[in-house]
């Protein structure tokens, strides 16, 4: 495996254990709590606003592209990195639990004034950069990582050399 691979699963394998408890606390709690369907409907009616299923869709294409251009060994696996991050990340996957995160920090009549915002010319020239705005910092924020790599291997390697207590501290 190339280096720019092996870091790469070196980041999903660090942030995977973070995915899972949030994967988890939000399971324990559609176990537990039945979701309002006042609440539904204006998170569908939010999200609708919002365009975030294209949105998603747009987000894992650049995504998917920026991975592709940071690692262009991996531009066979495109098709399978897409389908990959729509099978775990896209929209018909997560609309349940945003709707469950959603609904811990914003009431009804919140969604619907931010509702009201989105269906404003602003708020629709907001949705149509967001996929722009978010390639463009996502470019910028690999660009600043790339200049700096060296630095990111020396504190990987001086972490994996450490023991086992003073890592936990």
């Amino acid at each position: 495996m190339t280096k720019q691979i092996k870091i790469l699963c070196l980041s999903f394998t660090l942030l995977l254990p973070v995915y899972a408890t949030a994967k988890q606390e939000l399971t324990t709690e559609t176990n537990q709590k039945k979701l309002d369907p006042a609440f539904i409907n204006a998170a569908e009616k939010f999200f609708k606003s919002m365009n975030t299923e294209d949105n998603y869709r747009k987000i894992i294409d650049s995504t998917t592209e920026t991975l592709i251009k940071a690692n262009p060994n991996l531009k066979n696996a495109k098709k399978d990195i897409r389908a990959f991050y729509a099978k775990y990340i896209g929209w018909s996957s997560i609309k349940e639990d945003m709707i469950r995160l959603y609904e811990r920090y914003y009431t009804i009549p919140e969604l619907e004034d931010i509702t009201n915002f989105y269906q404003t010319d602003t708020g629709q020239k907001t949705l149509k950069l967001m996929p722009t705005l978010y390639k463009e910092g996502q470019d910028l924020g690999v660009k600043l990582v790339q200049e700096h790599i060296g630095e990111l291997k020396d504190i990987i390697q001086k972490s994996m050399k450490k023991p086992k207590e003073e890592v936990q501290k």
